[in-house]
C-alpha cells in the first residue's frame, strides 16, 4: 500500500514459493525510512523479474545501483532491461 503498487497480489505465488519480494529501504539519520524499490525475484530461475519504485515508476539510479550489487552478491540473474 505505501508503494501504491500491485505487490500484495504476489502473496500467494510467495506463499507457494514461485516468487520472493524485497524491498530497497534508504533509512536516513534525521528523517523516516523510506522505500525506494520493491524487487520480485522468481525463485525457480533465480532472476530478478520486476523493480518497480512508488506508482510502478522506474527505480532511480541508486536503487539501480544496490540492486545490482545486491544481485551479484546472492547470484542472481540480471535482466536486459537493467
Amino acid at each position: 500500500r505505501k508503494m501504491n503498487h500491485c505487490v500484495a497480489t504476489y502473496a500467494s505465488s510467495c506463499y507457494r514459493k514461485k516468487c520472493a519480494i524485497f524491498s530497497i529501504r534508504k533509512k536516513p539519520i534525521y528523517s523516516d525510512e523510506e522505500t525506494l524499490a520493491t524487487i520480485e525475484v522468481s525463485l525457480q530461475s533465480r532472476r530478478i523479474v520486476q523493480a518497480k519504485a512508488r506508482y510502478n515508476k522506474t527505480i532511480n539510479h541508486k536503487a539501480l545501483t544496490l540492486m545490482k550489487s545486491w544481485a551479484k552478491q546472492e547470484n542472481l540473474r540480471i535482466p536486459g532491461w537493467i
